[in-house]
């Protein structure tokens, strides 16, 4: 497969805008206005090689009203050491965290008055952008309990791959390159400020 370049897309200013209070809205507005608070997952840049203690310090610090979690996916791989394969892991996506929040104006104030850098990406005119939710939907799928890449396998039929166990049945589309020697994949992901290719495990035993 050929390897696909990621194009960037960044967000517009932001801008100020007056509050109106709740009680003052019409019964339609109020409840668009409900539906748009509802949590949804958002990213957030760290420090590269602080991501774990951001996120736990986050949770911490950040009232679990705006903040209802913060993580850091991983990903699970096999790695070849002394001529043995052994399962690894590592960041799915270094330098990032990711935020579960319902008003991402106020957890962004209150994450830029914390005493370390993190702040969300996807920055529009008046809010922040979250995963799309088909993306968000490919993470909850992919992810186990912990956060958790597991590590897949298939095949190649017919110059096709085809995934037969793990995370990643169902969405061989997503892979734009395989290193069958790294038993690594490049799987495509939109994040809210520029499209990505992230490391996933995914070992091909054959091919036909």
């Amino acid at each position: 497969m050929d390897e696909v370049r990621a194009a960037e897309a960044f967000g517009g200013r932001r801008t100020r805008r007056r509050l109106v209070p709740t009680e003052a809205l019409s019964p339609r507005r109020r409840g668009s206005n409900l539906a748009a608070r509802t949590p949804a997952w958002y990213v957030a840049r760290v420090r590269e090689g602080s991501e774990e203690a951001a996120a736990r310090d986050c949770r911490k610090l950040v009232d679990s009203g705006l903040l209802h979690d913060c993580f850091v996916p991983r990903v699970q791989f096999m790695q070849k050491r002394q001529g043995e394969w052994r399962l690894a892991e590592r960041l799915l996506y270094p330098g990032y965290v990711f935020a579960i929040a319902s008003d991402p104006r106020r957890l962004d104030r209150r994450l830029g008055a914390l005493s370390f850098p993190v702040r969300l990406v996807g920055r529009q005119e008046r809010s922040y952008v979250p995963l799309a939710a088909g993306e968000q939907r490919w993470f909850e799928a992919v992810l186990d309990e912990g956060r958790m890449l597991r590590a897949s396998t298939g095949v190649i039929e017919d110059g096709a791959l085809v995934v037969r166990e793990g995370p990643l049945r169902g969405f061989e589309q997503r892979v734009k390159k395989l290193n069958r020697h790294k038993a690594l994949a490049l799987v495509q992901v939109d994040m809210p400020d520029r499209a990505v290719l992230l490391r996933a495990g995914l070992a091909v035993t054959s091919r036909t």
